[in-house]
């Protein structure tokens, strides 16, 4: 028994336009099914939604604008960032950092203490949040005025094929130290 014989193959030029090439099938193919696996997931910069937000505080003040709260110079100051999971995209590989030299130490473990580094690996599913903190003594200049600085966070989704961004400002005065005058002696009286 014989087979009848096989057609030859599509050349180049007939098979553009008509179908698409293997590679390109395949890359759609497995598009599809990650898209079906994935829940049907559209990227979050086509949603036109903001994946993740960031909000610094100085001593528990949201202080976007100047010129914020009070610090005397040498007194303690707590900086707090509060990075969200605020779209529809599980985050990974956020990394918390700030304009000033403050290094932000986030809690990773879940456990409300900060663990000593900026980054933390997620999952953050959507709605969830964790926090950074780091504190010091004010040691900059008064006469410099008002000071900000402005806080950053940057994450990725799973496969690492977007990354989102946001920043927050945060600002606060510088005051001199207060001063006390050297207690005085009354002058003895009726000599």
């Amino acid at each position: 028994m014989s087979l009848p014989p096989m057609a030859p193959p599509p050349s180049p030029s007939r098979s553009i336009g008509l179908r698409p090439s293997r590679p390109t099938f395949l890359v759609g193919l497995l598009a599809a099914v990650l898209g079906t696996v994935l829940g049907g997931a559209v990227p979050a910069a086509a949603q036109g939604e903001q994946p993740v937000t960031i909000e610094k505080a100085t001593n528990g003040v949201d202080a976007d604008a100047g010129p914020g709260p009070s610090v005397a110079a040498g007194q303690p100051v707590t900086w707090t960032w509060t990075v969200t999971a605020s779209g529809s995209t599980t985050l990974y590989d956020l990394v918390v950092t700030d304009s000033s030299s403050v290094i932000p130490s986030c809690d990773v473990n879940g456990d409300g203490q900060p663990d000593g580094t900026n980054i933390h690996p997620g999952p953050i599913e959507p709605g969830q949040s964790f926090t950074c903190t780091s504190s010091g003594a004010e040691d900059h200049d008064p006469a410099a005025g008002p000071f900000a600085a402005v806080g950053t966070v940057r994450a990725s989704d799973f496969a690492a094929a977007e990354t989102f961004q946001d920043d927050d400002p945060s600002h606060h005065s510088v005051e001199a130290p207060a001063t006390t005058a050297p207690p005085t002696t009354p002058a003895p009286t009726g000599w």
